[in-house]
């Protein structure tokens, strides 16, 4: 075997090496040379202002009517909605997710193995995001539910679907926005963020709880669409918060000029942080390094 035959491998590897180097030194100056994302890009301006207008048309044209034909259904199908629609309770998320946080941080990191306190710490980030994501849209949907103080489809006969009386703190006049729905879709919007591979899946199970709250005859359409913006809008937007802090989830950037658009048109796609990296973050929390 000759010495240029035995040089080949060599070269090859030599020369993947500098390609790979080439490629990781040119991903970090992309991250540096990046804009910096906003909080609100135009995307969800754009998804919020069609969820007003949808809900508006189905508030103007199909509570009525939707509220009706549900009348008309088979007791059956009422019944089988009514065994899902809990799925949309807030508190069995609330209360596994914030028992998972607190138990996480007396976990003795000092004493796991490397891939357990790898495992933990993004099992901890995951409970503490979904814990924040579903308590803090809970509270601004219980806030709307008593300013708006729309009467629930049972007053529909006496009231109609235009009767709103705002602080009246009474759950007959709690109806819009749907709770369960914005519970049901901020869950969602945090898996189709973690399990992207999925997000049909998620969405129709959103979409399937929104719709159980129509058949069981405690909301209208149009309560249900404000719910299911309102959630999703919700943990999108603190994702993103998070993102910009680099906290759990990371902002895909690339260079301004390479974008070659100013700078309030540019949206950012949301992905995960790699396990390792809230990893880091979690050793950081907790006074491991």
């Amino acid at each position: 075997m000759s010495a240029s035959t035995k040089e080949k491998p060599n070269t090859s590897m030599r020369d993947r090496r500098v390609k790979f180097s080439s490629t990781v030194s040119r991903r970090n100056r992309r991250r540096k040379q990046g804009i910096r994302p906003s909080l609100w890009p135009v995307a969800y301006s754009d998804f919020a202002m069609a969820s007003i207008v949808l809900a508006g048309i189905a508030f103007v044209f199909f509570d009525q009517i939707i509220a009706e034909l549900r009348k008309q259904a088979h007791p059956a199908i009422i019944e089988l909605f009514g065994t899902i629609t809990d799925i949309g309770e807030s508190h069995w998320i609330l209360i596994p997710s914030g028992l998972a946080c607190i138990l996480l941080v007396f976990v003795n990191w000092q004493g796991l193995a490397k891939r357990q306190q790898v495992w933990l710490s993004g099992f901890l980030f995951d409970a503490w995001f979904l814990f924040l994501s579903v308590a803090g849209s809970g509270i601004i949907v219980q806030a709307l539910k008593q300013l708006f103080g729309r009467a629930r489809p049972k007053h529909l006969e006496t009231l109609g679907v235009e009767f709103f009386e705002p602080f009246r703190f009474e759950s007959s006049f709690t109806s819009f926005p749907s709770g369960h729905s914005v519970t049901i879709a901020a869950l969602a919007a945090f898996l189709v963020l973690r399990f992207p591979g999925l997000k049909m899946l998620w969405i129709l199970l959103a979409a399937l709880i929104g719709l159980s709250r129509i058949m069981v005859g405690a909301h209208y359409l149009s309560d249900v669409i404000a719910g299911l913006a309102l959630g999703a809008l919700f943990t999108l937007f603190l994702a993103r918060l998070f993102a910009v802090k680099s906290l759990g989830f990371t902002v895909p950037i690339n260079a301004a000029r390479e974008a070659n658009l100013p700078r309030r048109r540019i949206v950012r796609g949301i992905a995960p942080l790699g396990i390792r990296d809230i990893f880091s973050l979690t050793k950081r929390l907790v006074g491991l390094s």
